[in-house]
């Protein structure tokens, strides 16, 4: 598979994670989670020598081409990520890793095409009650993923918002795949509610003080009015907003 730029330059796809990490300190790649900062306390930095840059890697679930203005969509606004396109570089041609969320998070973090990923599916350690235990299929420990290859670089390296590669306790954690940091949901069935009781940092539970409901249950009546649907689904802290402000602080 090859990335066509709007250069016209075709860009080999990337066979390592070295060429993903390459890719996005060029700005190449624009895909929620993983987000690193140079580290200027490391072992083998020079002072005499240029600052590497920050980079910074966006991903997003079930955003399509045609759903974002910098590609001629047109009935929903998406400036800040036209900003984006418009201060970098847009694909032309570009394939996410898989169709499903897991998979394709699998094959961003590690580089390997999808048919040797060992991640294949949205497989799930629970249920959707409120004590099922949380997470998917978990990345195996002797995984290399992009970010324990940027730590050996010297990058300090944080995730945040959605990982779905591993649970609590399991090889799959973000924490033992690379990142110094973490915030955000381990398990994507807790994601399916921006209003979650709980949100991780690191090997800690933030607890939010929102309700828990049960996600995709269905209404038994109709709801008056907005005040109605948030008095049932809403709470005090709304969950993309902590993340981003735990990313912000980074």
């Amino acid at each position: 598979m090859n990335f066509r730029t709007t250069t016209g330059a075709l860009v080999p796809r990337a066979g390592r994670v070295m060429l993903l990490a390459l890719l996005a300190l060029h700005g190449l790649l624009a895909q929620l989670d993983p987000v690193v900062r140079a580290d200027d306390r490391a072992a083998d930095s020079d002072a005499a020598s240029p600052r590497r840059p920050n980079i910074v890697i966006l991903m997003a679930d079930d955003l399509g081409v045609g759903e974002v203005g910098c590609y001629g969509q047109a009935r929903i606004r998406t400036p800040s990520i036209d900003r984006l396109a418009s201060e970098g570089m847009r694909f032309l041609q570009a394939y996410a890793g898989s169709p499903v969320c897991a998979p394709s998070r699998c094959v961003l973090l590690t580089g390997r095409h999808a048919g040797h990923a060992f991640i294949r599916n949205n497989s799930e350690s629970g249920g959707w009650e409120r004590d099922a235990p949380e997470g998917q299929r978990p990345l195996p420990a002797d995984e290399t993923t992009l970010a324990e290859r940027l730590k050996a670089s010297g990058y300090a390296t944080g995730a945040f918002g959605k990982w779905g590669l591993g649970g609590p306790g399991s090889t799959g954690h973000p924490c033992y795949q690379g990142f110094d940091t973490f915030y955000g949901y381990l398990c994507q069935r807790v994601a399916h509610n921006y209003y979650p009781t709980h949100l991780w940092r690191n090997h800690d539970v933030d607890i939010l003080g929102n309700t828990w409901f049960r996600s995709h249950q269905k209404l038994t009546e109709p709801l008056a009015d907005r005040a109605a649907y948030d008095e049932r689904f809403a709470g005090p802290v709304y969950a993309p907003d902590r993340i981003v402000e735990q990313a912000l602080a980074f």
